[in-house]
């Protein structure tokens, strides 16, 4: 008997496809730049496809270019899981915090 999946996230997710800039950083210092392309994108977190490994717990620093060209937004988060696909990697992460948002 198959049971139904239960989704357990608290934010859903938006299926983007947004290039970004990522900073991973080893004891707090950033060692790396990383470039991605989220897959899709929630409240909490991301996931994205890089072109680099990164371990699980990795420490980073997402910068994300501003739709007008003015002024990229940074999120920091933590890798969660990393695995190979299509010759890239994908990585989930989570963001710290993420902002309020105020109704339109």
């Amino acid at each position: 008997m198959l049971s139904a999946q239960v989704d357990r996230r608290t934010w859903p997710r938006y299926p983007v496809a947004i290039p970004f800039d990522m900073a991973v950083q080893v004891n707090g210092v950033s060692e790396a730049m990383v470039a991605g392309k989220t897959i899709d994108l929630s409240r909490g977190g991301l996931r994205a496809q890089v072109n680099e490994e990164l371990p699980t717990g990795l420490r980073c620093t997402i910068q994300f270019p501003e739709p007008t060209g003015l002024t990229p937004q940074f999120r920091t988060g933590t890798v969660l899981r990393s695995m190979a696909s299509d010759g890239q990697f994908e990585v989930a992460v989570e963001f710290d915090r993420f902002p309020q948002l105020n109704p339109v």
